[in-house]
């Protein structure tokens, strides 16, 4: 897509915006991300689609370690776990089914986690992914939080608007730290959110994410670009 096609909105960012037309497009694009190193998965319809595509070009994932960008706090066994569709979908089939004991049962727990991988060094994973919800949450970030006060910690524990209200995420100083940061936003009604990012609405935590880092990947679905114009 010709930079002018997406007039008026032009992107405002360090790093890339791909535009695309299927998440199979995408799947291909992004597995050489899941082969290596210390990766952080987000949830979500997209990554909920997007994990069997992922399955079935097996990826060799034997060096890889998976951990979530963010999750619900309700039991594993629980359909609204992000991390219960990512071990059926995507763990399993990847032979990396160990890496379910990375759920996260507080922030806490989570930090105990992390910080057992990182020898107590402020973690900096590989591989960050991330989606951006129609209200514009990223991760479990959501907009007007204060998320960025947190500090030197690698988990928080965050409230979102619609239940299951209590959430635990990835802190912000953690995903403007990785070495990769790969956004992927598709689905309908999230053309507001979209648009926030555009125009650099502050309140949009995507935003302040994407500001300080200069090497973001940002795969953006062409309809919802179309839909901008």
């Amino acid at each position: 897509m010709l930079e002018e096609d997406l007039m008026p909105y032009q992107w405002p960012y360090q790093g890339d915006l791909r535009p695309f037309d299927s998440l199979q497009e995408v799947a291909r694009e992004t597995v050489p991300y899941l082969e290596t190193g210390n990766i952080a998965l987000s949830g979500g319809s997209t990554y909920g689609d997007l994990f069997p595509l992922w399955a079935e070009l097996k990826p060799d994932c034997t060096g890889s370690r998976f951990f979530p960008a963010d999750e619900r706090m309700v039991p594993l066994k629980d359909p609204a776990s992000n991390w219960r569709k990512a071990y059926e979908s995507f763990l399993v089939p990847v032979k990396r089914a160990q890496d379910v004991g990375h759920f996260p049962v507080s922030a806490d727990g989570y930090n105990g986690v992390i910080n057992s991988y990182f020898l107590g060094f402020f973690p900096v994973f590989d591989v960050i992914f991330l989606g951006m919800g129609e209200d514009g949450h990223t991760a479990s970030l959501f907009p007007g939080g204060t998320y960025w006060d947190e500090e030197n910690t690698a988990a928080i524990e965050t409230e979102s608007p619609v239940p299951p209200t209590r959430r635990i995420s990835l802190s912000p100083e953690v995903i403007v730290k990785a070495h990769h940061v790969v956004v992927i936003i598709a689905g309908e009604y999230k053309l507001w959110a979209v648009k926030q990012v555009f125009e650099k609405n502050q309140e949009i935590p995507l935003v302040k994410i994407l500001e300080k880092r200069k090497n973001s990947l940002v795969y953006l679905h062409s309809g919802l670009l179309k839909e901008m114009k």
